[in-house]
């Protein structure tokens, strides 16, 4: 038995493949999650990988159950020592962004310091935390 597909749907099932493709080999470099005290913390840059210059750092904050986790201040740096910008905080949406300056091509390491806010008994715990990634040139 042989299965007729009219030509205006197979153009289509050809574009969404292709597009699905795309979106899988894309150049995106996600970067390894990290948990501290139940939150999982994911980064990303934009662009994506990022390139020499000023870049748009992301951090989301996620609870289990993919809960955004926003009572929180999040700095970040390019060196374990500072200087530290503060990122600003997106709403409730448990994500975090700031631009910051990348100087030096190849292997370097984001530094993401966390503190908790609020009146809870966890108010002023803080952890730093390290993702390491790729600085490419500009295309």
């Amino acid at each position: 038995m042989r299965l007729k597909i009219n030509r205006h749907l197979k153009t289509w099932l050809i574009v969404m493949l292709g597009l699905n493709l795309a979106a899988c080999i894309g150049e995106d470099a996600q970067l390894p999650a990290q948990y501290w005290q139940g939150i999982e913390f994911g980064v990303e840059t934009r662009p994506s990988p990022a390139r020499l210059g000023i870049n748009e750092v992301l951090v989301v904050a996620t609870l289990p159950h993919r809960q955004p986790e926003f009572n929180l201040l999040v700095s970040i740096s390019m060196h374990k020592d500072g200087p530290w910008v503060q990122s600003i905080q997106d709403g409730h949406t448990g994500i975090f962004r700031r631009g910051l300056a990348m100087r030096e091509l190849g292997p370097q390491t984001l530094w993401v310091k966390i503190q908790r806010v609020g009146d809870g008994a966890r108010a002023g715990q803080q952890t730093l935390l390290g993702f390491p990634f790729v600085v490419m040139a500009e295309k």
